[in-house]
């Protein structure tokens, strides 16, 4: 079963307020999680940064968070198709690595995707989605423009992620939605998560 989909609020803490804690059985630490941190460290070295014109794909560690962060920072740039397969291919590459992870989708200079590129997006979100249920342990929206929030907004009712997550208004709320929501592991797979 399926979390309905948040409401957009301005703060990370209310986002997270919104979204029922997971239970305790299904969490675990994260220290026991992923106990080779040499491979870890290489994948992330070898996948840390791609960027594709419309956005820079950042795979990372960030001081205070438990787990690595899929960063996707827009740069207002149109879309063009070969660059969102290549987005979505990085994307895949980084759920193979096989760590849990925490996603942070900054759409403060995001273009708009055209609908084939829209498509492509949900149909790749579907294809992975017991991966991405498994990996991800969170997800924080930055948006800034109200048309951006309505395509945010849009893309949550879509997906209806099992993970907590939080539209907010800034780096800074998501980061510490992460500090505070994202830092044990759990498997979101509908099957786990109901």
């Amino acid at each position: 079963t399926r979390l309905p989909a948040p409401h957009i609020t301005a703060t990370a803490t209310a986002a997270a307020a919104e979204t029922p804690n997971s239970s305790a059985e299904t969490e675990a630490p994260v220290a026991q999680t992923h106990a080779d941190d040499t491979t870890l460290d290489t994948a992330l070295a070898r996948l840390a940064r791609l960027d594709v014109g419309f956005a820079a794909l950042l795979f990372e560690r960030v001081p205070r968070h438990a787990l690595p962060r899929l960063a996707i920072v827009g740069s207002g740039a149109p879309i063009r198709d070969a660059d969102a397969a290549a987005a979505l291919a990085r994307m895949r590459a980084i759920l193979d690595v096989g760590a849990p992870l925490t996603l942070l989708w900054d759409l403060t200079k995001f273009s708009l995707p055209s609908r084939k590129q829209a498509k492509l997006g949900v149909e790749w979100a579907g294809a992975n989605a017991q991966d991405l249920d498994r990996g991800l342990q969170g997800i924080a929206i930055v948006v800034g423009s109200p048309v951006i929030r309505s395509v945010a907004a849009f893309f949550v009712r879509v997906l209806k992620p099992p993970q907590p997550m939080c539209v907010c208004a800034s780096v800074g709320e998501a980061t510490a939605f992460a500090e505070e929501r994202c830092q044990s592991v759990r498997d979101w797979s509908a099957k786990e998560a109901g």
